[in-house]
């Protein structure tokens, strides 16, 4: 009987893709809370906030309250306890990027909590990498087995890593999603770029 001997190769991909938007996430702190609705028209401080950013065109649609929590001192929750309220915006383009940004940065109670990245695709570009690995291990290994003289008989064991991608921005404003790839260079990639990488394990 024929001693079968396993064939081991490890291939790698990887693209990069522009952000199209980013996701602000805003820390404000209130004299008094309001929740729902009534928090953009009846709190100070978002209201000013609220509309600042509409006199730069943000739409009202892409501005959202995510959470409310209040400053409690006699153990009583009323309106005039002081809160810290969480807004979310939405920035479609980063052309317009910056000016959000600045003007989120002269809200005297505005603090800048967190911010994404918004990428395209990101999905489609996933599943597109990981059929470009897959096949370009598969060829591989049919060049490899015709240089040996043996014949593939199928496939032992296929193993894909990967790691999902942290899409916050930075100090470096750069996000990474990455499994076995080597290193990139010092410079790295753009400030609006998202590198995608599969590994894929063939034996």
């Amino acid at each position: 009987m024929d001693t079968i001997r396993r064939l081991r190769l490890e291939t790698s991909e990887r693209t990069e893709i522009e952000a199209k938007g980013a996701s602000l996430g805003v820390s404000i702190e209130g004299k008094s809370y309001f929740s729902g609705e009534e928090a953009f028209t009846k709190a100070e401080e978002v209201k000013e906030c609220l509309d600042t950013l509409k006199r730069i065109e943000v739409a009202e649609q892409d501005i959202s309250l995510a959470c409310v929590t209040a400053d409690v001192h006699s153990g009583i929750l009323s309106k005039s306890s002081s809160a810290q309220y969480y807004l979310r915006i939405d920035v479609h383009s980063l052309s317009r990027l910056g000016s959000v940004m600045s003007v989120l940065m002269q809200q005297k109670n505005a603090e800048l909590a967190a911010s994404y990245w918004k990428f395209p695709d990101f999905d489609k570009t996933k599943s597109e990498l990981l059929e470009r690995c897959v096949t370009n291990v598969k060829r591989e290994a049919a060049v490899v087995a015709k240089a040996l003289g043996v014949s593939l008989l199928g496939v032992h064991d296929l193993k894909i890593e990967t790691q999902e991608p942290s899409t916050q921005i930075f100090s470096s404003r750069q996000a990474a999603f990455s499994g076995r790839a080597k290193g990139r260079s010092s410079k790295g990639p753009s400030i609006d770029t998202l590198i995608f990488s599969h590994s894929g394990d063939l034996s």
